[in-house]
């Protein structure tokens, strides 16, 4: 960081301390301020790649499958349980339509109007309503044998 002085006169975005002879020294978050544009539009960069921005590691079809399952199984839970189009990473664009169609039909009436931002309407076909039944029969099958629920985690 460059640092310089002046007289008195802090202005609020830089960080001061008082030395002798009423100087004081400022340091410039210019730097810190560049460095989080760069880290913004780095993230920014890393959605729109092919990659993803989550390691392979990370990538579980089987998991988005079961949240969607559980919200097809009880819509009321979008009202918790949904994700901001932000943070809206699926792998598979199949699914990301199947959550747009619980955020607009299913669930429009649970959904709150933050979780419905940034996104459009889901794109309907009989091929996506028989993949909701399979994903709710899936879920009701499965349920019994592995307990999939929802659960509020306490902070």
């Amino acid at each position: 960081m460059s640092s310089f002085f002046k007289k008195k006169g802090a202005i609020n975005t830089h960080s001061a301390c008082i030395i002798p002879n009423n100087y004081m020294i400022f340091q410039v978050l210019y730097e810190k301020n560049a460095d989080q544009e760069s880290k913004k539009a780095k993230r920014v960069n890393n959605s729109k790649s092919e990659d993803g921005i989550y390691p392979s590691e990370l990538h579980n079809i089987e998991l988005e499958e079961r949240y969607i399952g559980l919200l097809l199984d009880n819509p009321k839970a979008i009202s918790m349980y949904y994700i901001v189009h932000e943070d809206c990473y699926f792998q598979s664009d199949e699914l990301l339509n199947l959550y747009k169609s619980i955020l607009f039909t299913e669930g429009q009436a649970y959904a709150p109007q933050i979780a419905k931002n940034d996104f459009n309407f889901a794109k309907e076909s009989p091929e996506t309503y028989k993949r909701k039944i399979q994903l709710k029969e899936k879920i009701k099958k499965d349920y019994h044998h592995h307990h999939y629920y929802f659960y509020k985690n306490h902070v």
